[in-house]
Protein backbone atom coordinates (compact mmCIF):
# COMPACT_ATOMS: atom_id res chain seq x y z
CA UNK A 1 0.00 0.00 0.00
CA UNK A 2 1.35 3.60 -0.64
CA UNK A 3 1.32 6.57 1.47
CA UNK A 4 -1.24 8.02 -0.63
CA UNK A 5 -3.34 4.89 -0.24
CA UNK A 6 -2.39 5.03 3.63
CA UNK A 7 -3.82 8.88 3.43
CA UNK A 8 -6.70 8.04 1.71
CA UNK A 9 -7.73 5.42 4.38
CA UNK A 10 -6.88 7.10 6.66
CA UNK A 11 -9.09 10.09 5.43
CA UNK A 12 -12.19 7.67 4.83
CA UNK A 13 -11.67 6.19 8.70
CA UNK A 14 -12.29 9.67 9.96
CA UNK A 15 -15.03 10.70 7.68
CA UNK A 16 -16.74 7.95 8.83
CA UNK A 17 -16.34 8.52 12.80
CA UNK A 18 -17.70 11.86 12.16
CA UNK A 19 -20.59 10.56 10.68
CA UNK A 20 -21.34 7.44 12.78
CA UNK A 21 -19.76 9.26 16.32
CA UNK A 22 -18.02 12.44 16.08
CA UNK A 23 -15.10 14.25 15.15
CA UNK A 24 -13.01 17.33 15.12
CA UNK A 25 -10.86 19.47 13.13
CA UNK A 26 -8.33 22.06 14.57
CA UNK A 27 -6.61 22.80 11.57
CA UNK A 28 -9.57 25.32 9.48
CA UNK A 29 -8.25 28.29 10.76
CA UNK A 30 -10.69 31.37 11.07
CA UNK A 31 -10.66 35.33 11.16
CA UNK A 32 -12.21 36.32 14.85
CA UNK A 33 -12.57 40.12 15.55
CA UNK A 34 -14.38 41.28 18.33
CA UNK A 35 -16.59 44.63 18.84
CA UNK A 36 -17.06 45.96 22.03
CA UNK A 37 -18.42 49.43 23.59
CA UNK A 38 -21.48 50.32 23.81
CA UNK A 39 -22.36 51.52 19.95
CA UNK A 40 -20.95 48.23 18.53
CA UNK A 41 -24.04 46.67 17.74
CA UNK A 42 -25.71 50.05 16.11
CA UNK A 43 -22.24 50.16 14.22
CA UNK A 44 -22.21 46.84 12.81
CA UNK A 45 -25.76 46.55 11.49
CA UNK A 46 -25.12 49.83 9.56
CA UNK A 47 -22.37 47.58 7.93
CA UNK A 48 -23.30 44.67 7.23
CA UNK A 49 -26.43 42.78 5.89
CA UNK A 50 -28.02 40.87 8.92
CA UNK A 51 -29.89 42.15 11.45
CA UNK A 52 -27.45 43.06 14.87
CA UNK A 53 -29.88 45.12 16.31
CA UNK A 54 -32.20 42.39 17.11
CA UNK A 55 -29.68 39.93 18.43
CA UNK A 56 -29.85 39.22 22.45
CA UNK A 57 -26.86 37.13 24.42
CA UNK A 58 -26.05 33.98 23.24
CA UNK A 59 -27.78 34.13 19.41
CA UNK A 60 -25.90 34.51 16.29
CA UNK A 61 -25.98 35.20 12.86
CA UNK A 62 -24.55 34.68 9.43
CA UNK A 63 -23.98 37.86 7.50
CA UNK A 64 -22.24 39.55 4.39
CA UNK A 65 -20.36 43.00 4.52
CA UNK A 66 -20.86 45.22 1.54
CA UNK A 67 -18.81 48.02 0.20
CA UNK A 68 -21.09 50.88 -1.28
CA UNK A 69 -21.69 49.40 -4.80
CA UNK A 70 -23.18 46.39 -2.99
CA UNK A 71 -20.32 43.92 -3.44
CA UNK A 72 -19.37 41.63 -1.49
CA UNK A 73 -15.78 42.22 1.12
CA UNK A 74 -16.12 39.63 3.26
CA UNK A 75 -18.77 37.05 4.64
CA UNK A 76 -18.91 35.21 8.29
CA UNK A 77 -20.55 34.90 11.43
CA UNK A 78 -21.94 37.43 14.65
CA UNK A 79 -22.09 36.24 17.60
CA UNK A 80 -23.38 38.34 20.56
CA UNK A 81 -21.88 37.64 23.64
CA UNK A 82 -22.56 39.62 26.78
CA UNK A 83 -20.51 42.57 26.34
CA UNK A 84 -19.08 42.24 22.92
CA UNK A 85 -20.01 40.71 19.45
CA UNK A 86 -17.47 38.50 18.10
CA UNK A 87 -16.65 38.28 13.67
CA UNK A 88 -15.89 34.80 12.76
CA UNK A 89 -14.37 34.46 9.40
CA UNK A 90 -12.40 32.52 6.38
CA UNK A 91 -8.71 32.49 7.50
CA UNK A 92 -6.38 36.04 6.68
CA UNK A 93 -9.46 38.35 6.25
CA UNK A 94 -8.64 40.17 9.31
CA UNK A 95 -6.43 42.52 7.14
CA UNK A 96 -9.45 43.42 4.62
CA UNK A 97 -12.55 43.90 7.38
CA UNK A 98 -10.37 45.91 10.21
CA UNK A 99 -9.60 48.63 8.47
CA UNK A 100 -13.13 48.45 6.36
CA UNK A 101 -14.90 48.66 9.60
CA UNK A 102 -12.09 51.05 11.32
CA UNK A 103 -12.98 53.22 8.16
CA UNK A 104 -16.26 53.54 9.16
CA UNK A 105 -15.50 54.48 12.70
CA UNK A 106 -16.00 58.41 13.25
CA UNK A 107 -17.42 58.66 16.95
CA UNK A 108 -18.90 55.72 17.75
CA UNK A 109 -18.39 54.25 21.07
CA UNK A 110 -16.27 50.85 19.95
CA UNK A 111 -13.34 49.25 20.17
CA UNK A 112 -11.88 46.45 17.71
CA UNK A 113 -9.50 43.69 18.65
CA UNK A 114 -8.34 41.21 16.48
CA UNK A 115 -8.10 37.48 18.20
CA UNK A 116 -7.45 35.74 15.52
CA UNK A 117 -4.15 34.87 17.20
CA UNK A 118 -5.03 34.55 20.92
CA UNK A 119 -7.92 32.51 20.24
CA UNK A 120 -8.53 29.64 17.91
CA UNK A 121 -11.40 28.17 16.15
CA UNK A 122 -12.30 24.38 15.59
CA UNK A 123 -14.85 21.98 14.27
CA UNK A 124 -16.72 19.44 16.18
CA UNK A 125 -19.16 17.68 14.13
CA UNK A 126 -21.46 13.81 14.26
CA UNK A 127 -23.96 13.17 16.28
CA UNK A 128 -22.80 12.81 19.44
CA UNK A 129 -21.09 16.54 19.38
CA UNK A 130 -24.15 17.73 21.41
CA UNK A 131 -23.10 14.82 23.87
CA UNK A 132 -20.08 16.30 24.73
CA UNK A 133 -21.05 20.05 24.80
CA UNK A 134 -23.84 18.95 27.13
CA UNK A 135 -22.44 16.33 29.35
CA UNK A 136 -18.52 16.81 29.08
CA UNK A 137 -18.96 21.15 29.40
CA UNK A 138 -22.09 20.90 30.86
CA UNK A 139 -23.38 23.72 28.50
CA UNK A 140 -27.10 24.12 27.18
CA UNK A 141 -27.10 25.63 24.01
CA UNK A 142 -30.30 26.93 21.98
CA UNK A 143 -31.63 25.03 19.21
CA UNK A 144 -31.11 27.60 16.82
CA UNK A 145 -28.34 27.96 14.41
CA UNK A 146 -26.09 29.54 15.86
CA UNK A 147 -26.73 29.75 19.44
CA UNK A 148 -24.15 29.61 21.76
CA UNK A 149 -22.60 29.15 25.44
CA UNK A 150 -19.82 29.20 26.84
CA UNK A 151 -17.82 27.55 30.19
CA UNK A 152 -14.56 27.70 32.07
CA UNK A 153 -12.24 24.53 30.60
CA UNK A 154 -8.85 24.25 32.24
CA UNK A 155 -9.42 28.06 33.59
CA UNK A 156 -10.05 29.33 29.93
CA UNK A 157 -12.93 30.68 28.33
CA UNK A 158 -14.35 28.09 25.84
CA UNK A 159 -17.42 29.02 23.51
CA UNK A 160 -19.62 26.85 22.04
CA UNK A 161 -21.67 27.80 18.13
CA UNK A 162 -24.16 25.39 17.41
CA UNK A 163 -23.70 25.19 13.10
CA UNK A 164 -24.96 24.12 10.67
CA UNK A 165 -22.31 24.47 7.96
CA UNK A 166 -20.87 20.89 7.85
CA UNK A 167 -24.17 19.57 6.92
CA UNK A 168 -24.48 17.64 10.62
CA UNK A 169 -25.15 18.50 13.66
CA UNK A 170 -22.13 20.80 15.31
CA UNK A 171 -20.42 23.48 16.81
CA UNK A 172 -17.85 25.49 16.36
CA UNK A 173 -15.06 25.78 19.35
CA UNK A 174 -13.99 28.87 20.22
CA UNK A 175 -11.14 28.86 22.64
CA UNK A 176 -8.18 30.73 24.39
CA UNK A 177 -5.16 29.38 22.27
CA UNK A 178 -3.74 28.29 25.67
CA UNK A 179 -6.14 26.10 26.10
CA UNK A 180 -6.42 24.12 22.89
CA UNK A 181 -3.97 21.15 23.81
CA UNK A 182 -6.16 20.25 26.84
CA UNK A 183 -9.46 20.44 25.09
CA UNK A 184 -7.94 18.67 22.01
CA UNK A 185 -7.34 15.05 24.54
CA UNK A 186 -10.08 15.41 25.73
CA UNK A 187 -11.94 15.22 21.93
CA UNK A 188 -9.60 12.68 20.89
CA UNK A 189 -11.52 10.55 23.49
CA UNK A 190 -14.83 10.63 22.05
CA UNK A 191 -14.13 11.52 18.46
CA UNK A 192 -11.70 11.37 15.37
CA UNK A 193 -9.32 14.01 15.02
CA UNK A 194 -9.76 15.23 11.95
CA UNK A 195 -7.88 16.11 8.39
CA UNK A 196 -9.02 19.37 7.29
CA UNK A 197 -9.49 17.55 4.03
CA UNK A 198 -12.53 15.77 5.94
CA UNK A 199 -14.00 18.99 7.15
CA UNK A 200 -13.52 20.76 3.39
CA UNK A 201 -15.89 17.49 2.14
CA UNK A 202 -18.54 17.78 4.20
CA UNK A 203 -18.60 21.64 3.82
CA UNK A 204 -18.45 21.33 0.15
CA UNK A 205 -21.13 18.70 0.04
CA UNK A 206 -23.50 20.78 2.79
CA UNK A 207 -23.15 23.61 0.28
CA UNK A 208 -21.59 25.98 2.44
CA UNK A 209 -19.28 28.85 0.95
CA UNK A 210 -15.90 30.04 1.86
CA UNK A 211 -14.80 33.64 1.95
CA UNK A 212 -11.93 33.96 -1.08
CA UNK A 213 -12.41 30.05 -2.33
CA UNK A 214 -16.79 30.67 -3.48
CA UNK A 215 -17.14 34.09 -2.62
CA UNK A 216 -14.81 37.05 -3.60
CA UNK A 217 -15.31 41.20 -4.43
CA UNK A 218 -16.82 40.61 -7.73
CA UNK A 219 -19.87 38.66 -5.78
CA UNK A 220 -23.30 39.87 -4.89
CA UNK A 221 -24.42 38.69 -1.71
CA UNK A 222 -27.36 37.53 -3.89
CA UNK A 223 -25.51 35.39 -6.20
CA UNK A 224 -24.11 33.12 -2.88
CA UNK A 225 -27.66 32.35 -2.29
CA UNK A 226 -28.02 32.70 1.20
CA UNK A 227 -30.68 35.23 1.49
CA UNK A 228 -32.92 33.69 4.20
CA UNK A 229 -29.78 33.08 6.42
CA UNK A 230 -27.44 36.42 5.57
CA UNK A 231 -29.61 38.76 4.54
CA UNK A 232 -32.51 41.03 6.56
CA UNK A 233 -34.82 42.96 3.72
CA UNK A 234 -36.21 44.69 6.65
CA UNK A 235 -33.56 46.46 8.84
CA UNK A 236 -33.44 49.45 6.79
CA UNK A 237 -30.36 51.77 5.25
CA UNK A 238 -26.78 49.91 5.38
CA UNK A 239 -23.72 50.09 3.33
CA UNK A 240 -25.19 48.92 0.00
CA UNK A 241 -27.99 48.70 1.09
CA UNK A 242 -29.52 50.43 -1.58
CA UNK A 243 -27.62 47.98 -4.68
CA UNK A 244 -29.00 44.55 -2.81
CA UNK A 245 -32.47 46.29 -2.22
CA UNK A 246 -32.70 46.78 -6.20
CA UNK A 247 -31.29 42.73 -6.46
CA UNK A 248 -34.45 41.78 -4.77
CA UNK A 249 -36.83 44.22 -6.58
CA UNK A 250 -35.57 42.89 -10.13
CA UNK A 251 -35.55 39.17 -8.40
CA UNK A 252 -32.75 37.91 -10.03
CA UNK A 253 -29.23 37.81 -10.44
CA UNK A 254 -26.75 36.46 -13.19
CA UNK A 255 -25.25 33.58 -11.38
CA UNK A 256 -25.58 31.42 -8.83
CA UNK A 257 -23.49 29.19 -6.27
CA UNK A 258 -24.16 25.78 -6.89
CA UNK A 259 -23.54 22.53 -5.43
CA UNK A 260 -22.42 20.08 -8.32
CA UNK A 261 -22.06 16.36 -8.11
CA UNK A 262 -19.44 14.62 -11.17
CA UNK A 263 -20.53 11.27 -13.03
CA UNK A 264 -16.93 10.38 -13.19
CA UNK A 265 -13.96 10.36 -10.70
CA UNK A 266 -10.96 9.03 -12.44
CA UNK A 267 -9.73 12.92 -12.65
CA UNK A 268 -9.87 15.71 -9.48
CA UNK A 269 -11.12 18.89 -11.74
CA UNK A 270 -8.60 22.15 -9.95
CA UNK A 271 -10.83 25.04 -8.74
CA UNK A 272 -11.51 27.27 -11.49
CA UNK A 273 -12.04 25.09 -13.85
CA UNK A 274 -14.79 25.76 -16.42
CA UNK A 275 -18.28 24.71 -17.05
CA UNK A 276 -19.65 24.50 -20.23
CA UNK A 277 -23.34 24.06 -22.08
CA UNK A 278 -23.36 23.14 -25.59
CA UNK A 279 -19.71 24.58 -25.87
CA UNK A 280 -20.57 27.61 -24.32
CA UNK A 281 -19.03 29.03 -20.81
CA UNK A 282 -21.29 28.52 -18.10
CA UNK A 283 -20.02 29.07 -15.00
CA UNK A 284 -16.50 27.77 -12.91
CA UNK A 285 -16.10 25.57 -9.94
CA UNK A 286 -15.02 27.50 -6.93
CA UNK A 287 -14.27 24.14 -4.56
CA UNK A 288 -13.80 20.80 -5.18
CA UNK A 289 -13.14 17.68 -2.87
CA UNK A 290 -13.27 13.53 -3.53
CA UNK A 291 -16.45 12.14 -1.56
CA UNK A 292 -14.92 9.54 1.19
CA UNK A 293 -17.00 6.81 0.65
CA UNK A 294 -17.02 6.36 -2.50
CA UNK A 295 -14.02 8.59 -4.19
CA UNK A 296 -15.99 10.71 -6.28
CA UNK A 297 -16.25 14.20 -6.86
CA UNK A 298 -18.03 17.16 -5.44
CA UNK A 299 -17.89 20.65 -5.72
CA UNK A 300 -18.95 24.24 -5.39
CA UNK A 301 -19.23 26.50 -8.62
CA UNK A 302 -20.79 29.51 -9.58
CA UNK A 303 -23.10 28.77 -12.66
CA UNK A 304 -24.73 31.15 -14.67
CA UNK A 305 -29.04 31.71 -13.42
CA UNK A 306 -30.15 29.56 -17.09
CA UNK A 307 -28.31 26.35 -15.81
CA UNK A 308 -28.56 26.63 -12.25
CA UNK A 309 -31.85 24.59 -11.48
CA UNK A 310 -31.23 21.15 -10.15
CA UNK A 311 -30.50 18.29 -12.46
CA UNK A 312 -28.97 20.47 -14.95
CA UNK A 313 -25.69 19.32 -17.01
CA UNK A 314 -22.79 20.78 -17.27
CA UNK A 315 -19.41 19.67 -18.82
CA UNK A 316 -16.03 20.38 -17.25
CA UNK A 317 -12.65 19.01 -19.02
CA UNK A 318 -12.68 15.86 -16.81
CA UNK A 319 -16.11 15.10 -16.95
CA UNK A 320 -19.83 15.93 -16.39
CA UNK A 321 -21.30 17.45 -13.31
CA UNK A 322 -24.69 17.85 -12.62
CA UNK A 323 -26.42 20.79 -10.17
CA UNK A 324 -27.58 19.14 -7.50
Amino acid sequence: MTVGDTDAASRKAEYQRVIETAGFCRSLGATLIELSGNDRASFLHNLCTADIQGLQTGEGCELFFPDVQGKTIGYGFAFALSKSILLSSAPDQAEVLLPHLDRYLIREDVQLLDQSSAWQQWALCGPQAEWFCQKKLGLQIGSQNLSHAQTTYDDRTLRCCRTDFFGLPGFFLQMEASACESLATALAAMSADCDASVFECLRIQAGSPLFGRDITPKNFPQEIDRDARAISFNKGCYLGQETIARIDAIGQVQQLLRRLQFSTSDTLPPAGSLLEVAGKKAGHLTSVSRTLVDGGVVALGMVRRTHAEAGAQLSCATGMAEVV
